[in-house]
């Protein structure tokens, strides 16, 4: 009997120390982080609050903040004027530990709202890299992104990223390092609407790519690119 009552006590207790190692391994993830990017074009300068909290003060248009950790446990953010009670969106608070995002404030301030990217900052194979876009561009047609050597004829390339809406961004895409071009053309057709000057991309390098519009709005358009690792 006493035996028995040994044998389940010690089951018992390796149960208890089982699950506690459990607990503290799911416990063990990094906190989530964010980074912002403000393109609303006709926007006011705006803080980034956290439950109420800003975590972000006066951010003008195209700027844009390093990655900062995230408390899992907060429940709601809120994008305001800085110099007003304007509140132009919240949403809740979904990031998970271990992941890294991208919020960017979209479209005009009469309608404007937030997109939140997942990131995917894995580092590619050796002698490439990453890259992504976004249409940020409220004004802007559906686009085709090219990104080619200097003075390309895109006529006789096929886009990297076709048919791009307002408010979309593509998959990331990966290509041998190099220097390059990025060129933006409505959806189906030749004219540049956007062009950048010559970009060396070296071996591991992650970057966003941003369509955007002229302060206050409109053409002429841009390109901006975030660094997303190295």
């Amino acid at each position: 009997m006493y035996l028995r009552r040994g044998i389940l006590l010690l089951l018992l207790t390796s149960i208890f120390t089982l699950l506690a190692a459990c607990d503290e391994e799911d416990g063990d993830g990094e906190a989530p982080e964010l980074r912002f990017v403000q393109a609303s074009p006709d926007a006011p300068s705006v803080d980034l609050l956290l439950d109420e909290e800003a975590i972000l003060e006066r951010v003008g248009y195209l700027e844009s903040t390093d990655y900062f950790e995230i408390d899992e446990e907060a429940e709601e953010f809120k994008l305001t004027a800085s110099d007003s009670f304007t509140t132009f969106f919240t949403f809740g608070n979904s990031l998970r530990e271990d992941e890294h995002y991208t919020l960017i404030s979209l479209g005009y301030t009469d309608e404007m709202d937030g997109l939140l990217l997942l990131d995917d900052n894995a580092k590619p194979e050796s002698s490439r890299v990453k890259l992504r876009f976004v249409n940020a561009a409220p004004s802007a047609p559906d686009i085709d992104v090219y990104v080619v050597p200097n003075d390309s004829d895109l006529s006789m390339v096929l886009p990297t990223v076709s048919d791009l809406g307002f408010s979309e961004d593509s998959d990331y895409v990966t290509g041998l390092e190099g220097d390059y071009q990025i060129q933006v053309t409505p959806k189906d057709s030749s004219e540049v609407i956007a062009t950048s000057d010559i970009i060396t991309f070296e071996s591991g390098q992650i970057r966003s790519i941003l369509l955007v519009e002229d302060e206050g709005g409109g053409a002429p358009f841009n390109i901006i690119f975030l660094r997303d690792r190295k």
